[in-house]
């Protein structure tokens, strides 16, 4: 039996904690798990706002290329309501150069519609470019990386995006594995560069014009990544994922902090002591004694326990400052991920002006963020909620609003936000007058509840993450889930896991891998 600290509370440390203590009581281990903030859950957060579920964090999982989230959700007896598809906004405007190979069949059948069967104009072509979308552009685009034969590079968007699930894109991700996920980590080229040491922008821009580039940078409503311009393969293979015909998406009924506070009973019925779960406890420093031991210090002091394993279930930016004692190798690693900011903005207005919500992304394009959810009034209100959920450049405009420190979602009395708010939500609406000014101070009025979370904001640093160009993900996974302090005795006993460190980033499954194969080199 090891004695093991675990740093982070979130769903990564939890299922550390769950799998060394309780599952296996013949490798059961002590355990003392220590959470900066003073709740458990991370970046797992619902807020109750006037009677809605407000997800703060994620909202909505892949259950079918998520086996080990739909397995703890199983056995922790969690329930699931559909969410509705990924979709991209539409916007008349700007317009864009597609070349021919990368107009939709809508796109063309607009064209014929305007000048005859079979006839065709560069300039009105341009003008209808909004009928090509530009997720369906990324799709194409995806799959020219990877599909490079003669045959598959002579193909249209049309032929490559149509049909759906049945279309060559999903039908191409659903075949592949593991394996040749990892073969694109390590293989794949692109015009004579490995992919994974190209920037995903980079790798777009060789097999995409540069209109299209430039339509799915400006128009798509999903991640976008830009700033960041992260390894070609690993984002590559995160949309591969979401193209899957498998893919559809749930959230999670009552909430997705039921997972977290099931998971916490759980522990704890299983005889794992509370007093060993130590929340307002941020650690600063690990290091190793002459005995071999690790040993944790806060702000305040070095802890009094001396652990045979430390687990750093922690997102990349609080990781980074605990990465002094670190070797250099660990270090690359570790500074090998991009944070990426996401930010979420929840408004609740009097009257719904809708029974059924309108489709995601509606009206998205007119307002500084990438996505927009519209919620379906309870059963005999007629509130409503909107939901504003951006990456960046769109951050910057929220910024202003947020008040630290920031540790949890913030509800806000501020009349700027409010007034500020009630403009964009504005866009949305229907107007009853030819009056904006006058439409806004309605919107104003019927607005009863407004919140905002941003993920940029300290201790997390980032909603989700990114690997870098230039990371061979499966040497760092392989390096990052047992490995020794810089002057240790040599011991492989401090552990990184959780979405940052993963295969799998952005998904609940990444943290659960990882700490799977975490709590694997332990129990070896």
């Amino acid at each position: 039996m090891a004695n093991i600290g675990i740093v982070g509370g979130g769903i990564a440390g939890l299922y550390c904690a769950w799998k060394l203590f309780t599952e296996d009581k013949s490798k059961s281990h002590s355990v003392t798990l220590y959470e900066g903030l003073g709740r458990l859950g991370g970046r797992i957060e619902t807020l109750d706002l006037h009677g809605f579920k407000a997800e703060c964090g994620p909202m909505r999982f892949e259950l079918e290329i998520e086996p080990l989230f739909k397995a703890l959700a199983a056995a922790l007896n969690i329930k699931f309501d559909k969410f509705p598809p990924p979709l991209s906004g539409s916007a008349e405007f700007p317009k864009y150069d597609l070349q021919s190979k990368e107009r939709s069949a809508e796109h063309k059948q607009a064209v014929e519609k305007i000048l005859g069967q079979g006839s065709h104009s560069e300039i009105v072509s341009g003008m209808l470019s909004h009928h090509t979308s530009a997720l369906d552009l990324l799709k194409f685009g995806i799959y020219r990386l990877f599909n490079r034969t003669p045959a598959d590079l002579n193909l249209t968007l049309a032929e490559v995006v149509s049909g759906g699930k049945s279309s060559k894109i999903s039908q191409y991700a659903g075949r592949l594995t593991k394996t040749d996920y990892d073969s694109f980590r390590t293989e794949q080229e692109l015009g004579g560069s490995l992919l994974h040491t190209l920037g995903f922008w980079n790798a777009l821009s060789r097999v995409l014009s540069p209109g299209a580039v430039a339509k799915i940078r400006d128009t798509g409503t999903f991640y976008h990544l830009l700033p960041e311009n992260p390894s070609a393969s690993e984002w590559s293979i995160f949309w591969l994922r979401m193209f899957r015909p498998e893919a559809d998406l749930w959230t999670i009924t009552g909430g997705v902090d039921s997972i977290v506070t099931r998971l916490e009973a759980r522990i704890k019925s299983d005889g794992f002591d509370p007093k060993m779960i130590k929340t307002d406890t941020t650690i600063t420093s690990i290091s190793e004694d002459k005995t071999g031991k690790l040993r944790l210090t806060t702000s305040i002091a070095t802890l009094p326990e001396q652990f045979d394993h430390v687990i750093l279930a922690i997102p990349a930016v609080p990781l980074r400052s605990l990465s002094e004692t670190f070797t250099k190798k660990v270090r690359d690693f570790v500074n090998g991920v991009i944070p990426f900011p996401l930010l979420k903005v929840f408004v609740v207005l009097e009257n719904a002006w809708w029974t059924e919500p309108p489709e995601p992304q509606q009206g998205a394009h007119l307002v500084p963020t990438r996505e927009v959810h519209y919620f379906k009034p309870a059963a005999g209100s007629t509130e409503a909620m909107i939901m504003f959920y951006t990456d960046r450049p769109a951050t910057a405009y929220w910024h202003p609003y947020i008040e630290p420190p920031h540790y949890r979602a913030q509800t806000t009395t501020r009349e700027d936000f409010k007034t500020d708010l009630a403009r964009q939500v504005a866009q949305l609406l229907p107007m009853q007058s030819g009056d904006f000014e006058a439409h806004v101070m309605r919107v104003r009025k019927s607005i009863v509840a407004s919140a905002i979370r941003d993920w940029s904001e300290r201790p997390f640093g980032a909603a989700s993450h990114a690997w870098a160009p230039g990371i061979v993900v499966t040497d760092a996974l392989a390096e990052l889930k047992a490995f020794s302090l810089e002057k240790s005795q040599g011991t492989k006993n401090v552990h990184i896991c959780g979405e940052a460190y993963s295969g799998y980033q952005g998904f609940i499954e990444g943290a659960l891998e990882t700490a799977r194969d975490v709590v694997d080199s332990i129990n070896v």
